[in-house]
């Protein structure tokens, strides 16, 4: 599950800011703005000829967290939010799991808000940043420096797109690829509606 929100979290986020250099997507995102789209998974396994494909939506908000919920093929919705993280299966709760028992959720929330709200120089110190492309078509890798590689669940990120990211690419610890592709993906600064509001209450509730 570790790896999972790390995946999930940092394919997401990571690329929302631009690079040194200018890259990165040109629309950014502010703290009360909110991230909604669509996705697309593929998770590798050993021994597994052909990868897991999974599909569905997401809301991102900077503040509350982020809502992944499945569609296909099995519908599963996981809410991520600085009270913990909650996995629910047909609406019905399934795992919930409090801050306190995911030590490694503090610094995901650094990391995410850094991306988020455009603050590359919090990143820098973990993660060695390359970059190629144009402002229109660009592309984007971190990987782990020495003193945060222990820590990750992952070698590297490589996003690219162009308006927002379009794909992430992640090579995992084990030697296994994850990918995701973005789509329909828009910004706004309406507030989130009471269904999403909902779903990140009821991370926090016992």
């Amino acid at each position: 599950m570790k790896y999972k929100l790390f995946l999930l979290l940092f394919a997401l986020l990571m690329p929302l800011t631009a690079t040194a250099a200018g890259l990165g997507p040109s629309e950014r995102i502010s703290a009360r703005d909110v991230l909604r789209g669509r996705f697309v998974q593929e998770h590798h396994s050993k021994g597994m000829a052909k990868p897991l494909r999974s599909e569905g939506s997401f809301v991102l908000s900077p503040d509350k967290g982020l809502i992944w919920a499945i569609e296909k093929p099995l519908p599963m919705t996981f809410v991520v939010s600085s009270d913990g993280m909650l996995q629910t299966v047909g609406g019905l709760p399934l795992l919930r799991m409090p801050a306190d028992k995911m030590p490694y959720l503090p610094r995901i929330t650094h990391l995410v808000r850094a991306s988020l709200l455009g603050d590359w120089d919090a990143l820098e110190p973990d993660f060695a940043i390359s970059d190629s492309g144009n402002a229109k078509r660009w592309r984007v890798q971190l990987a782990p420096k020495a003193n945060a590689g222990a820590a990750l669940p992952f070698q590297s990120i490589t996003a690219s797109g162009g308006r927002f990211v379009d794909r992430a690419d992640v090579m995992r610890n084990d030697g296994l690829p994850e990918s995701f592709a973005f789509t329909q993906q828009t910004v706004s600064a309406a507030p989130l509606t009471p269904a999403e509001s909902a779903a990140f209450a009821a991370v926090a509730k016992p």
